[in-house]
């Protein structure tokens, strides 16, 4: 795994952390951060998830859970049914679509949060709590899918290769995607 140590030292090296503080954050020794960087030792998504929760890596928390989300979370108080589900999740993306609509309509010269005023942050805010619940929707939807036998795997290889022809992610980022995920 040495092609994810790079991105994580990248991302180290952007967070202004060194190996010591991030083995102190993770209660590990220096060394072992080294190893995990260097390939020595094999990155599991729960050891990836926990250096992009330490050093607040977006990049790597999606490396590690395929998401920014709150990782692994299931609604396990709903039935996953496919007509259902898909339902429901259009109407969480439905929601998801308005909020970002609104958010555009002010978001064009914005750099930083602190930009926005008091009542801008607020449906910022709002409109990223609606994209939370679409991703989880949308995490059932995946999960009724596979229920009814759909290869999940193999729709994730299309989508990076489309990805990937589209110019979205480049030939290293693949690389990582399939080493990560296989």
């Amino acid at each position: 795994m040495k092609v994810i140590g790079e991105i994580i030292r990248e991302e180290m090296k952007k967070a202004g952390i060194t190996q010591d503080q991030l083995g102190r954050i993770m209660g590990v020794d220096r060394s072992l951060i080294s190893k995990y960087i260097n390939g020595h030792i094999k990155l599991t998504d729960q050891i990836i998830a926990e250096i992009a929760d330490a050093i607040d890596s977006p990049l790597l928390m999606i490396l590690a859970a395929g998401t920014t989300s709150i990782s692994r979370l299931v609604f396990d108080q709903v039935k996953v049914d496919f007509y259902i589900t898909g339902m429901k999740a259009i109407e969480e993306m439905e929601e998801a679509i308005e909020d970002i609509k609104k958010v555009m309509q002010f978001a064009y010269n914005i750099d930083t949060i602190e930009d926005l005023s008091q009542e801008q942050r607020k449906v910022f805010e709002h409109m990223l709590d609606e994209v939370e619940d679409a991703n989880h929707a949308l995490d059932m939807l995946d999960m009724a899918a596979k229920k009814m036998g759909a290869d999940l795997k193999a729709r994730n290889k299309r989508c990076l290769l489309k990805y990937q022809a589209r110019g979205y992610v480049s030939d290293r980022v693949r690389e990582i995607v399939e080493e990560v995920v296989g």
